[in-house]
């Protein structure tokens, strides 16, 4: 998302079990259509005929690199309309899946922490009506689309359901979108034209703990396939969603910083650190993410992550043994 005076440029791909619809022109009548209406109006299309323009290349059958991607401006004199939408409720909406069924879809997103319907228009942008829990991202409506399938709702009210006249907030001023991106690097090895200089040396009790240094030139196959909204205001979770399809970007002949540990000197500096019970409770947290964060399938042939492995390594037998030896620390206190 980027802002430009008073418009907002996005780009839109939809998560995985969702639906997406684009309206070029959406005037105010066609925007106070319920929305199995909007989806059935010859101005609505949907959102992946944006996405028809050439592909440049696929990578692994699952990184699809564009030659652009299609961008929409949302502004005052434009009338641009998209929505994401869960394909349960889609079908709800449209009378091919029962009320109960919707009911179920629509916990199973809270439950995953994702939105369940997003309205995106000028107006949603800039004074978006949205839901607490974040199942509705936003919306221009001033009344919860979601209402007959929401069991939090009283009535034809929910408590969860913020208008645009209690929050005075913009889309930007509710949610942080932070990208899970991924990066492959591919240096060039011929000594004549690979430049690698050493930056910046850190030592621990006396020899090298971590180099970094500066590589020219580089290729870069940049990557992501999840979007995170971290709530700034008003919402009280975060989500985050995957996409069905990874999109990704190319760099070619630029220049890293490659970090490089030493890795007896940082088995020792976890040693030291890991006696501070808070740092050890982080240590482990982070060594779970690891363990978590394989990237996609195909990533285990290539071994990206190998150096994140490494490091995962030493965390874990650093915590194996310190357990170890708290029981036995336990044992001897229990004997006394």
């Amino acid at each position: 998302m980027h802002g430009t005076g008073d418009s907002t440029v996005m780009t839109f791909w939809y998560p995985k079990g969702m639906r997406g619809f684009y309206c070029e022109n959406a005037d105010s009548q066609l925007l106070s259509k319920p929305i199995h209406e909007m989806v059935n109006d010859k101005r609505c299309e949907r959102l992946e005929e944006l996405w028809r323009t050439p592909l440049r290349e696929k990578v692994v059958d699952r990184i699809y690199i564009y030659e652009e991607f299609p961008a929409i401006r949302f502004s005052l004199q434009g009338n641009k309309y998209v929505l994401i939408i869960n394909k349960k409720l889609l079908e709800y909406f449209i009378g091919k899946a029962s009320a109960n069924e919707a009911r179920k879809s629509r916990k199973r997103s809270y439950e995953r922490s994702q939105f369940a319907l997003a309205e995106f228009s000028y107006e949603s942008i800039n004074n978006p009506n949205f839901c607490r829990l974040g199942i509705v991202l936003l919306t221009h409506r001033d009344k919860c689309p979601l209402i007959n399938v929401c069991p939090m709702a009283k009535g034809k009210s929910c408590p969860n359901f913020i208008r645009r006249s209690s929050a005075r907030e913009s889309y930007a001023g509710l949610y942080k979108v932070v990208s899970d991106i991924r990066i492959r690097l591919s240096e060039f090895t011929v000594e004549n034209v690979s430049v690698s200089k050493a930056l910046l040396t850190l030592p621990y009790k006396g020899r090298p703990f971590l180099e970094m240094l500066f590589v020219d030139p580089v290729n870069v196959l940049a990557y992501y396939d999840a979007l995170n909204f971290l709530p700034k205001k008003f919402v009280a979770n975060m989500l985050r969603v995957k996409f069905g399809k990874t999109l990704g970007i190319r760099l070619y002949m630029t220049s890293s910083l490659r970090i490089r540990f030493n890795n007896a000197a940082l088995n020792e500096l976890l040693q030291d650190l890991m006696r501070d019970p808070l740092i050890r409770s982080w240590l482990k947290f982070k060594a779970g993410l690891f363990t978590i964060a394989k990237g996609l399938p195909e990533e285990s042939q290539r071994k990206p992550l190998a150096p994140w492995n490494t490091l995962e390594h030493i965390l874990r037998s650093r915590i194996s043994k310190i357990s170890d030896e708290e029981r036995e620390r336990y044992k001897h206190n229990n004997k006394c």
